[in-house]
This record gives structure tokens, C-alpha cells and sequence, in this order.
């Protein structure tokens, strides 16, 4: 699914690019190599999120002959957008500004380095999500979080206070199981937040929403992978959605480790009790072996250019089975970022 025209799309050629999934966001990055031939580019790496701290890496691209590449520690870097100016101060380890984004709204990189040319960048930050999900079960046998292995979810975008289906939406969704436990406050006697303490990441996960792009489609069955006694515990109490469900899973592909989904601009879905909506179900969780994990879907609402970057990433690790977090000396990665390379991009994690 390729939704970006070619004219909009910048692609690295022949040169490296630093990667940064947004489940990994990191403040530093590290090395990418060179060809010794090869005039050594300005990389820049800047993805926007929903705190008031943002971080921006800044180097120049490392030659095979030399041991380590070299930061940028003395640029004039600044981000401008939502009414206001803001500069980003080198911490010691990377550039760091004090901002929250506002969503909906673009903000522009500018990179000012001594006898270099301007670097530019924009983006614009993710519309804000209302999400919605409903559990599809009868509740969990086993006692603890009633939540179950499969959901459905109503996504919908905040425009001029009412909820519609207003803006298009870039969605990446991970499987995890999740251990909570109740974590006292310090200061509040009978107080008590209820904490994620650990996190397994599940391999496989299904949607039939029709905006999910099908290049890391594998070819596991659910039915032979997911822990279906347990399911079927889980919907004792509602034998006909069991039923439906299961007519639903079996004509569903998996996809490996992720959905990335493009919702479009007005979009309508499924519908589930008059709401629009779509269905996603985690497989392969070892209930056995974590009996005390519920299973959770981590969503994040990326820009559309951290998304094109991401995709690319996620799909060279694919095809090379590479480790999702490398780096790599990759082509074909597109980037914005304009007299440098890298990518300016923004994520926000739904609650």
C-alpha cells in the first residue's frame, strides 16, 4: 500500500541512514557506515512526542577507516510551529528542547551549522485520537483484568470539539501480554497506581480493518498458534460470539510482529452496535507460561512522514532479517529531511 506519490517521497541512495523505531525511541543514536568515496552527509534525527522534552541527534556519517562517527555538539538548532520558537541546547549527548506539540498542527526544523548549507525539515504532528475499544468476550475465567485476546476498536480524530472521522490516521499496532501489579504512592497512604512491571512482545497479530498494509503478511495459521482452550474459556459465557469470532479468525492472514494501518480521511469501517470500528487479535501468547499476563495492544499514532520512514525500515528488516532496532547502510529509506538526511517525523502512544 503505497499512498505517498513519488514526488512527495525522498529516498536515500547509496548512503546510510540511522534507524529509530518508534518502539525503541531512544535520545542518541550510533553509527551508520560509509563508503570511503562517498562525501560524508549530515545525518539528523528528530521524532516529535507527546511530552515536554524532545531530543535531536546530530553527526556526520561514519567512514569504514574511522572508529567512531562524529557529533555535531556546536549547531544553532531550533523547531518553530504552534505560536512559538523553540531552541534545542546540546545536553552532552544529543540536543534537547523544552516543548510539547500540539496536535494537528506542523512544526519546522531548522539546522544552522558553520559553513554548511541550511538544513530544513517539517512535519506535522498526529491528529488527536479518541479511541474507543470494546471487549469481545463474556469475561476472564481466570480472574484479574478483564481484558480480552481480541478487540474491537472505534478510532476516531477531535476536530472543532466534536468527534468525527475528520483526518487521516497512521496507525502502528503491537501484540504484548502485560504483568501489572498494584504499586503504592510514597507520599498518599491507601493510595495505589496500577503499573505495567513487565512486558512480553507476542509474533502475530490480525486485523480486518481494510486500511492494513500487507507486506509483512507470513504464512502462520492462527488456529495452530493461539491458545484456543484458553479463547474458549474466555467466551463461555457467549457461545454464538465464539462462534463468529472463530468464522472471523479463520479467513484472517497474520501479520508478523505489527499492523501498520492508513486510515484514511473520513473513514466509515466496520460497524459494531451503530459506532464505526474495526476487530484486532493478538495470537500465539503462552497463557501457561504467563498466567498472571493480560494480553495488551500497544497503538501509536505516527506522522505521515515518520510512518513512510518506518515502513521502509520495517520492510528492509524484513527482507533482510535484520534485527528491527539495527542500523543499517541501507538504500532506499526515505527521509525529509532536506540538505542532510535522517528523518523529522512525530509519534504519540494512545492510552
Amino acid at each position: 500500500m503505497d499512498y505517498l506519490s513519488s514526488k512527495n517521497k525522498k529516498r536515500t541512495t547509496k548512503r546510510a541512514i540511522a534507524i529509530i523505531p518508534f518502539i525503541l525511541l531512544s535520545a542518541c543514536t550510533e553509527q551508520i557506515v560509509m563508503d570511503p568515496q562517498e562525501e560524508m552527509p549530515i545525518v539528523v534525527n528528530c521524532v516529535l512526542t507527546d511530552t515536554d522534552s524532545q531530543y535531536l541527534n546530530l553527526y556526520y556519517s561514519k567512514r569504514p577507516s574511522e572508529n567512531d562517527y562524529r557529533v555535531i555538539d556546536n549547531a544553532d538548532i531550533s523547531i518553530s510551529g504552534g505560536n512559538g520558537n523553540y531552541p534545542f541546547i546540546w545536553n552532552g549527548n544529543c540536543y534537547e528542547a523544552t516543548m510539547r506539540p500540539k496536535h494537528g498542527l506542523p512544526y519546522h526544523l531548522n539546522v544552522i551549522i558553520s559553513g554548511k548549507e541550511l538544513i530544513t525539515a517539517k512535519t506535522v504532528f498526529p491528529p488527536d485520537v479518541y479511541i474507543d475499544s470494546i471487549n469481545l468476550g463474556g469475561g476472564n475465567p481466570e480472574g484479574g483484568i478483564d481484558q480480552a485476546p481480541a478487540k474491537y476498536y472505534i478510532l476516531r480524530t477531535h476536530h472543532n470539539d466534536d468527534l468525527k472521522y475528520s483526518e487521516e490516521v497512521f496507525i502502528w499496532i503491537l501484540p504484548e501480554m502485560r504483568k501489572y501489579e498494584l504499586i503504592p504512592w510514597e507520599e498518599v497512604p491507601f493510595m495505589y497506581d496500577y503499573v505495567a512491571v513487565d512486558t512480553v512482545r507476542l509474533s502475530h497479530i490480525c486485523t480486518d480493518h481494510d486500511g492494513v498494509d500487507n507486506f509483512n503478511i507470513c504464512q502462520a495459521d492462527w488456529r495452530s498458534m493461539a491458545d484456543v482452550s484458553y479463547m474458549e474459556k474466555y467466551y463461555y459465557s457467549s457461545p454464538d460470539l465464539w462462534t463468529a469470532y472463530m468464522r472471523l479468525c479463520s479467513c484472517l492472514p497474520m501479520h508478523e510482529a505489527f499492523l501498520r494501518i492508513h486510515q484514511p480521511k473520513d473513514y466509515e469501517g466496520l460497524t459494531l452496535g451503530g459506532e464505526s470500528g474495526y476487530f484486532v487479535l493478538s495470537s500465539n501468547a503462552d497463557y501457561e507460561k504467563y498466567p498472571d499476563y493480560v494480553p495488551y495492544f500497544k497503538i501509536s499514532i505516527l506522522s505521515e512522514e515518520y510512518d513512510s520512514y518506518m515502513r521502509d525500515v520495517a520492510n528492509y528488516s524484513i527482507v533482510h532479517k535484520d534485527n528491527f532496532a539495527m542500523h543499517y547502510s541501507a538504500e532506499d529509506i526515505y527521509s525529509n529531511i532536506e540538505g542532510g538526511f535522517g528523518v523529522f517525523g512525530a509519534v504519540y502512544e494512545l492510552n
